[in-house]
């Protein structure tokens, strides 16, 4: 899945307002009350700002190496949220701590110094392995939701702010995990997925957005006659597709029922019906040697 896709300054901006969208507006994989105001907080000041300064929004967030990991392009998106949520504080980004450390985010403004740790991630739940949060592993297989929470939350999100930021106040601790869960595709879709029950211990937020994992075989299996599947570009797995002109659907791929698999492959699934599409769902297709 190593292409690029070269993007109009159109549907750059598209993109920006739509990733923005889901920022604010996407449920978080774990539960933080912190995590939760400061969304509340960000969902107020950058609606606002989309409505009435859309042309500006280009110009915050720098346009995207085809290279450039998803992480860091999430973490673009998040520091142009931040300095329109805090128009007069400072945000600093990717701070050095001086003992071999980074800190994501650090905020200072008003008597208040906030720290925050961000990632967004996609989780499998694999069912022989239970239902806690050593249950969900990254696609690849080398990310496990449990050891990911407790290296942001044990460690990051523990280092220390430097102190020649003229830290002001006590400094608050917001952990912030956005993406997404995908459960096993073996009998069709879902209409409401749900892998959770009661066992499930905090700090799992009990409804994030779910999506599907499994083969070609069994992803195609499902699909009905107007449905198209398109691989999804790393940059582009947080990117809703829905209600985009059917024109720019030109940029991605689609899958191929006979694709060889040397890496998990996020696809969506679209329905096309006049001049715009609609998603219906998307998830990862695995490679059944790997799974």
């Amino acid at each position: 899945m190593k292409y690029e896709i070269s993007l109009s300054d159109a549907l750059f901006h598209e993109k920006v307002i739509r990733d923005l969208r889901s920022l604010i507006h996407d449920p978080l994989i774990l539960e933080s009350s912190a995590a939760l105001q400061l969304q509340r907080t960000m969902r107020d000041k950058v609606t606002r700002f989309i409505e009435n300064e859309p042309e500006r929004l280009s110009r915050m967030v720098q346009r995207p190496d085809p290279k450039l990991p998803l992480g860091k392009w999430f973490e673009n998106i998040f520091l142009a949220a931040l300095r329109i949520t805090f128009p007069f504080s400072q945000v600093h980004h990717s701070v050095k701590d001086g003992h071999g450390g980074e800190l994501d985010f650090i905020i200072i403004g008003n008597g208040n110094t906030v720290h925050i740790e961000c990632a967004v991630k996609f989780f499998l739940h694999h069912r022989t392995l239970g239902f806690g949060l050593n249950s969900y592993l990254g696609p690849a297989g080398n990310d496990r939701l449990d050891l990911k929470y407790h290296k942001m939350f044990d460690v990051q999100l523990k280092r220390i702010v430097p102190q020649h930021l003229d830290v002001k106040g006590p400094v608050t601790k917001i952990l912030w995990m956005g993406g997404r869960i995908h459960v096993p595709l073996e009998a069709g879709i879902p209409a409401h997925p749900d892998p959770f029950d009661a066992r499930v211990p905090s700090p799992m937020n009990p409804s994030p957005l779910i999506g599907y994992w499994g083969t070609t075989k069994q992803l195609q299996a499902s699909l009905d006659s107007q449905e198209i599947v398109y691989k999804l570009p790393r940059q582009w797995r947080m990117t809703g597709l829905d209600g985009l002109r059917c024109r720019d659907l030109t940029v991605f791929k689609t899958l191929s029922d006979d694709e060889f698999l040397d890496e998990p492959i996020m696809t969506v699934r679209v329905k096309v019906g006049g001049e715009f599409a609609v998603e219906r769902g998307r998830g990862f297709v695995c490679s059944t040697a790997k799974r």
